[in-house]
């Protein structure tokens, strides 16, 4: 249990024996996809890192139990979860990860998840910010144009 508590992970019942194999990753993406194609409506749940938890705790899981084939098939989940990522990202923002396979795990989430936050989950707030921004700077020529 304290991988749990490491990972700040707050499992049900059902999750506790749930690894990330189980998960239903076409689930997750499609949720994702939902997320990309209406971002000011569907911005509220971080999907991202509740796969990067619930890697890292199956990670730790698996190699506490020195199971070889499932992890494979975690890592395999990943990699696959990692180019879901950025395909979505390059499709629907035009952004591009090339280094991205050449970038240790951690890296990977870290930069995929900081995009991922900017650009879906605080898309109110950076979109609020970028107009206040835009007043505070053109407030002269915005007051010239009022009657």
């Amino acid at each position: 249990m304290s991988l749990l508590t490491e990972y700040q992970y707050q499992p049900n019942d059902i999750d506790t024996e749930m690894m990330l194999t189980e998960i239903p990753i076409d689930v997750l993406e499609e949720n994702i996809r939902k997320q990309f194609s209406d971002p000011l409506n569907n911005h509220k749940m971080d999907y991202l890192t509740n796969f990067i938890t619930k890697y890292k705790y199956s990670k730790e899981v698996v190699e506490m139990n020195d199971d070889e084939e499932e992890k494979i098939n975690i890592e395999q989940f990943r990699s696959e979860f990692i180019t879901f990522m950025t395909e979505i990202f390059r499709e629907n923002l035009d952004i591009e990860f090339p280094i991205i396979d050449e970038m240790l795990e951690e890296d990977q989430d870290e930069v995929l998840h900081f995009t991922y936050r900017f650009f879906i989950i605080n898309i109110k707030h950076n979109f609020v910010n970028m107009i206040l921004n835009y007043i505070d700077k053109f407030k002269s020529d915005i007051c010239e144009t009022l009657p």
